[in-house]
């Protein structure tokens, strides 16, 4: 597992490919440049969790030992107990909640989920079809920096104006 304080990203098994392919590496690299290391940066349940651990106390063992979760929102991840459970984990554990949507979700579903508590209050990223690929929004850099500042203690050199709140 990444050193404490790392983010991990919570997402639905049903969007591991999505989440792998788009967010996980370029995240995890994006992050080793601006915080100047050569170590993986992400948590991730699929590397972190203990093969024959129980998957509550791996959960609890991994959300525990980061700063941030970044939630992968998508309607399977909505509709998942599993993911649900760690949403209500996080939130108990007073850890940072970032929604970073995979695709626009059935509102019943939202509203049904301890995520409508951030989603009417946070500012949070979101995944655009662009008709080539997919881009998010707001683009890296900015998310990143966003990220960064909810981990480090000292953001002296981010700039405020550039970050997700």
């Amino acid at each position: 597992m990444p050193e404490t304080g790392s983010p991990i990203l919570s997402f639905s098994s049903s969007n591991a490919d999505f989440v792998m392919k788009n967010v996980f590496d370029e995240l995890n690299d994006r992050l080793q440049e601006l915080l100047g290391i050569n170590r993986r940066c992400v948590a991730i349940g699929d590397a972190d969790f203990r093969p024959g651990a129980l998957v509550i106390e791996e959960m609890i063992r991994c959300i525990s030992k980061c700063d941030v979760v970044i939630i992968c929102v998508s309607n399977d991840f909505l509709r998942s107990p599993w993911c649900t459970d760690e949403v209500r984990l996080t939130h108990f554990l007073r850890k940072k909640i970032i929604l970073m949507f995979l695709e626009d979700v059935d509102k019943k579903l939202l509203l049904k989920s301890i995520l409508m508590l951030y989603f009417s209050t946070a500012c949070r990223a979101k995944w655009i079809d662009n008709g080539g690929g997919f881009e998010l929004q707001p683009e890296w850099r900015v998310f990143c920096n966003s990220l960064v500042c909810h981990i480090c203690e000292n953001t002296t050199d981010i700039d405020e104006e550039e970050t997700i709140v």
